[in-house]
């Protein structure tokens, strides 16, 4: 069972809920669809790497919604935790930290860390950028 813990209340706001709550809805695994409300119908979403089922780069609301469908059935999510939400001071900016253990199918068991960093415009998630350690 994902571990969910509380985060600090921020004064940034996305259609009227805090990052705390995206935050914490975002990292929890099965509520891929719940956190969706907070991104704009033509979000870009850039991830570190791509690969096969899940291109590097995706845009609009459709494709994020079939990249974290992809994520969870090809990834059992045995903890799953966020830092921050670290804001900037122009309030069209935050960043989270994610760190996740899991197990990929076929895979062996894994723990991981990625920075998430996210652009907000018009009260919705805009882009959303991921970066993770280097492998290796």
């Amino acid at each position: 069972m994902p571990v969910c813990s509380p985060l600090p209340q921020t004064r940034l706001r996305v259609e009227d809920h805090s990052e705390r709550d995206f935050s914490k809805n975002r990292r929890c695994a099965g509520l891929a669809s719940g956190y969706t409300r907070y991104y704009a119908d033509d979000i870009v979403s850039i991830e570190g790497a791509g690969g096969e089922g899940m291109p590097r780069r995706m845009e609009g609301i459709e494709a994020i919604r079939g990249k974290h469908e992809w994520w969870y059935a090809n990834n059992e999510i045995h903890e799953s935790r966020a830092e921050g939400p670290f804001v900037a001071e122009d309030d069209e900016h935050f960043a989270v930290i994610f760190h996740m253990d899991i197990t990929p199918k076929g895979g062996e068991r894994m723990k991981m860390s990625e920075v998430a960093y996210y652009t907000v415009r018009d009260g919705k998630i805009a882009e959303e950028r991921f970066y993770f350690p280097p492998m290796g």
